[in-house]
């Protein structure tokens, strides 16, 4: 029994279900009928849109709801005041105590503002009876000129600002402020930059100067024959590479030692004569630097003979002018 009432139940509740909703259908088709004895056809007018464009189509439905034994007929040659008609076309639907008809009629309006689409006009009777007539109800309907289209679309355009930013330029000035503090540290750096520039120009001829003068203190040093050590020897050979790069517009200091004999090579005025000896006492510099060298009576007599030939001829370039 159990199996049996649950097979039954759904078949029960799907009858049921279907009933009410075939009654409601019929009754939707038969309601105005009820409402008044007299009433043998009634008939409805809708448009799709309430609101339209000049020259855009508008479908104009009405509805007609039949009685049994009702005959209708719609003239051709309808009005519909200011529209013009481009299209129509009906469709006929047999009902349970009648019928329903839908007219579909496609309008075109050129006139703009508000406009009055005025109900379909029907002629009906009832069996052999006299003819009659009914007129459906009149709808209303806008139509926007192009100038009213044009201005809608360009206020729906993208929001060029941030919603809710009042002030016409905000977006302006809350982009431009990092760019302002952009330029201004950028600037902050040019000039920056360029003091060093200066500043290192400044110092390049009393800087020439200065190393010269190291260069004449220690040859003219008391004993610098005799009491000269490797350390001595490393700090001229120093002095000697820094007062060549002032001179000849070179940073000595970024250079090795084979790097720096080659740059001097382009300076054709200077490398025939010196280079050869400039190129032994760097090099025995290194020696006494790195491999813990002790420079001999040769190699002293080579870097104080270079010394004084570089302080006699190679005068700072401040001096020269």
């Amino acid at each position: 029994m159990a199996g049996r009432k649950n097979t039954l139940n759904p078949i029960w509740h799907t009858t049921f279900i279907a009933g009410i909703i075939f009654f409601c259908l019929a009754c939707s088709d038969i309601a105005f009928l009820f409402a008044d004895e007299n009433i043998q056809v009634k008939a409805v007018s809708k448009l799709n849109r309430n609101k339209i464009g000049i020259g855009e189509r508008l479908i104009y439905t009405t509805t007609i709801f039949l009685g049994k034994g009702v005959e209708i007929d719609i003239p051709k040659a309808a009005g519909f005041g200011t529209f013009e008609l481009k299209d129509s076309r009906m469709i006929s639907e047999e009902r349970l105590f009648g019928r329903r008809i839908k007219v579909l009629h496609e309008l075109v309006s050129y006139e703009t503002g508000k406009q009055i689409v005025p109900g379909l006009k029907i002629n009906y009777r009832l069996g052999k009876g006299d003819w009659k007539q009914l007129q459906s109800n009149d709808v209303d309907v806008y139509v926007q000129s192009v100038f009213e289209r044009s201005k809608i679309e360009s206020d729906i355009r993208p929001i060029e600002r941030p919603i809710g930013l009042k002030f016409r330029y905000t977006f302006h000035i809350i982009t431009g402020i990092p760019l302002l503090f952009a330029a201004i540290y950028s600037l902050r750096f040019f000039i920056r930059y360029r003091k060093r520039i200066l500043e290192k120009r400044r110092r390049g001829p009393a800087r020439n100067i200065l190393v010269y003068r190291q260069l004449s203190d220690k040859l003219a040093a008391p004993g610098v024959k005799t009491g000269f050590g490797a350390a001595d020897f490393i700090v001229l050979s120093g002095i000697i590479r820094e007062y060549l790069g002032l001179n000849l517009g070179m940073d000595s200091s970024r250079f090795t030692t084979e790097e720096f004999i080659h740059s001097i090579k382009q300076h054709k005025d200077f490398y025939p004569k010196y280079g050869e000896d400039l190129s032994f006492v760097l090099r025995t510099c290194d020696m006494v630097k790195f491999a813990n060298h002790i420079p001999q009576t040769e190699e002293y007599k080579r870097i104080f003979s270079l010394a004084g030939a570089i302080k006699e001829n190679i005068l700072p370039n401040e001096v020269q002018e």
